[in-house]
């Protein structure tokens, strides 16, 4: 697998960005869409920006590593995300 590099929910999606978006719900797809917008966004700061609980944020990122279309790289604090490509 590798690095996606897309808009999700952009008007113009292709094939890789559509199944990357199958099956997340608004949140999740607004999580993956700023992390890769920017990928040393804190979770205090994704809360903020789609207006949610930290909370909520942490359940919505847990379900993405599961589905293995997000993946935290290095620590809490200096790390960042990497969004996964679920495409072969």
């Amino acid at each position: 697998m590798g690095q996606f590099c897309g808009d999700i929910g952009s008007a113009g999606r292709n094939a890789d960005d559509k199944r990357l978006g199958d099956g997340l719900g608004g949140n999740q797809r607004s999580i993956l869409g700023l992390a890769l917008h920017d990928p040393r966004i804190s979770i205090t700061e994704i809360a903020n920006k789609i207006g949610i609980s930290t909370t909520a944020v942490e359940k919505n990122i847990t379900s993405l590593k599961e589905k293995k279309l997000l993946k935290r790289v290095g620590t809490k604090k200096g790390g960042h995300w990497l969004v996964i490509n679920s495409s072969p």
